[in-house]
């Protein structure tokens, strides 16, 4: 009895760090700033990892998640992964960042196409995707919102 009770308590843990005004980042108020985040957060740049920080509405982080971890060159993302922890805390605007191990910031086809769908959803729920950067560890980045402004529209 006691194992097919243990079957339906199966419960999936999610986990975003919400520290609200206490959120040790300033506000992000550029891209430079978001890779310099992004920076610090991921340790392991041998793989891509997708992080969304979320965002009040005076642009003060309250809250950031690591998304994705995926391989050397790709990482999954759905937009419910994203949006779902930006729901919860209350945000009205969030940044998106993930790192490329190859070093090269350019935004792949995959990028661009993930920005867009992700912006699209936020937007029937009410939340702004200001930016998607793609960092490198030694510091290159790219701003999709000034390179690609139209894909956040």
């Amino acid at each position: 009895m006691s194992s097919e009770r243990e079957k339906l308590c199966t419960i999936r843990a999610v986990e975003v760090r919400y520290r609200g005004a206490n959120l040790k980042v300033e506000r992000v108020v550029g891209p430079a700033e978001a890779a310099a985040f992004g920076r610090k957060v991921v340790s392991d740049h041998a793989r891509e990892h997708l992080v969304a920080v979320y965002l009040d509405g005076r642009h003060h982080p309250i809250a950031y998640q690591i998304v994705s971890v995926g391989i050397a060159d790709q990482t999954l993302v759905h937009a419910r992964e994203v949006l779902q922890p930006a729901i919860l805390v209350g945000a009205n605007a969030l940044v998106l960042m993930h790192n490329h191990p190859s070093g090269d910031p350019t935004p792949s086809p995959e990028d661009r196409e993930v920005t867009r769908r992700i912006a699209e959803a936020a937007k029937i729920i009410g939340i702004s995707l200001l930016d998607h950067i793609v960092f490198t560890h030694s510091g290159p980045y790219t701003s999709i919102a000034q390179t690609l402004p139209d894909l956040l529209r």
